[in-house]
């Protein structure tokens, strides 16, 4: 067998050849010796543990547009996972989806796959930290200069807030805890779920997806939401990448409504946890705090009741006095009433029967006079006939006048008896009450309940049957 190479000709017969396996041992070989001991630094992508407790990756490098620029193969033994799980754990991270790692290990072959892998023997979680740092400080300062900082502080909450966008995994322990502490509280809270990853890269754009479509509903809705809640379970501090990401922060920031967040994490304070409203270690604590605010509310509104209670009391109280008071002067008023309607039935008998004794006294003066004067008339006229006509006329006329004036005083004193007649003081407006025996009436216990009284207006009689009896 004959065969060109590089322009010549290649007796095949006298070169040796390699089995696959054999040249993958040697490229093992190679490899092992050249790439013993580096260190090598990537994103992780795509972590999985097999049934022996092998923790395999890829450790992946990005470009400018986050495209990926370079990738390999990685696995920690399970002996050495279990121990570099335990360090990452103490020192706060792990090695989730999208962590920037620093791994020191050697280049290898795996023969039957015939794949390049980086055995990991250890691992910087400093150097992971420390990026992990270097992000949030840049984030930090770009939502700063934005002034996105105190944007979502200012807004104001609702009291009290029973209407909740609610952000988080499906069916996570963090929704649980949201709604069965909102729902043990008695208060009618509405919550509105939006389901979004809150762990690795997914979390980065799933949870301002959500916070969106919460925000836009909230807006076309006739009951708008009064805040949004994001919460997750604990987890490393590693974990909280997806909460110092600028699109995760930006979103809250953002957001329309006021943001509450819960992240399960009892020491460090994410970048979302600084923009948002109010910021809570648990998921826990968020629902105990919307439901004192609503227990809050409901206490003001209790005491506003109150408050009000006792006013229309005492309003309601001084209006009884004052109702009292007016009954107890219409009381003396109509015993003041009654007491000059007496004394008017009273001066109206005294006047009339002085009228009619005046008129008797004045018709027998005028009486006695005429008789007194018509003889001594006659007689001065007797007397007088020599006299002229003229003192006879005189004496007639001085006569006649002095009977004009005492007539004018009878008619005066007629019209005033007319005027104090009972029947013109009846036609005022007032009455007479006589009982069943025809006396008049001064007193009510003059009369008993069940008894007849006549009552005489100016124009006829009522008879009423008492009912009930009233004194001062």
């Amino acid at each position: 067998m004959t065969a060109a190479w590089a322009g010549g000709p290649i007796d095949a017969s006298q070169e040796s050849d390699l089995s696959v396996a054999e040249l993958v041992e040697d490229l093992r070989d190679v490899l092992r010796k050249a790439f013993d001991g580096l260190w090598v630094r990537g994103e992780v992508h795509r972590p999985f543990k097999s049934r022996r407790g092998h923790l395999y990756f890829e450790l992946v490098e990005k470009g400018t547009g986050d495209e990926v620029v370079g990738k390999l193969d990685a696995v920690l033994f399970r002996s050495d996972a279990q121990r570099l799980e335990r360090q990452l754990r103490q020192a706060g991270a792990d090695l989730a989806e999208g962590r920037a790692v620093r791994c020191f290990g050697r280049l290898d072959v795996y023969p039957p796959t015939g794949r390049l892998q980086l055995v990991c023997r250890d691992l910087d979680p400093l150097w992971s930290l420390g990026d992990l740092e270097r992000r949030r400080r840049e984030t930090l300062d770009a939502l700063r200069a934005a002034g996105l900082i105190e944007r979502n502080r200012r807004l104001p909450l609702v009291d009290p807030p029973l209407r909740l966008g609610l952000v988080t995994a499906a069916e996570s322990a963090a929704y649980h805890d949201v709604v069965s502490g909102l729902e043990a509280s008695g208060f009618r809270f509405r919550v509105l779920f939006a389901a979004a990853a809150v762990r690795g890269l997914a979390a980065e754009r799933e949870i301002p997806l959500a916070i969106d479509r919460l925000c836009r509903w909230s807006a076309e809705a006739a009951s708008p939401l009064h805040a949004l809640l994001l919460v997750r379970g604990g987890g490393a501090r590693s974990e909280l990448a997806a909460f110092d990401s600028r699109a995760v922060a930006e979103a809250v920031a953002r957001s329309p409504l006021p943001v509450l967040t819960g992240l399960g994490h009892e020491i460090d304070r994410s970048l979302v946890d600084l923009v948002a409203h109010r910021s809570f270690k648990t998921p826990t604590m968020v629902a105990e705090f919307v439901v004192e605010r609503a227990a809050e509310t409901r206490r003001r509104i209790d005491a506003l009741a109150s408050e009000l209670a006792i006013a229309a009391g005492r309003r309601l109280q001084l209006a009884r006095l004052r109702m009292e008071k007016t009954q107890e002067g219409a009381g003396r008023a109509a015993l003041r009433l009654e007491a000059t309607r007496r004394r008017l039935e009273d001066l109206a008998i005294f006047l009339d029967r002085l009228a009619r004794r005046r008129l008797r006294v004045a018709r027998g003066a005028v009486d006695t006079l005429s008789a007194r004067l018509g003889p001594s008339a006659r007689a001065a006229l007797t007397r007088a006939a020599p006299r002229p006509t003229k003192i006879g006329a005189r004496l007639v006329g001085s006569a006649t006048r002095q009977l004009a004036e005492r007539e004018r005083v009878l008619d005066a004193l007629g019209r005033l008896c007319q005027e104090l007649a009972p029947e013109r003081v009846l036609e005022r407006g007032y009455s007479l009450t006589y009982d069943d025996e025809g006396r008049l009436l001064r007193r009510a216990d003059r009369v008993a309940v069940g008894g007849s009284i006549t009552t005489r207006l100016a124009s006829g009689e009522v008879t009423s049957r008492v009912e009930s009896l009233e004194m001062p």
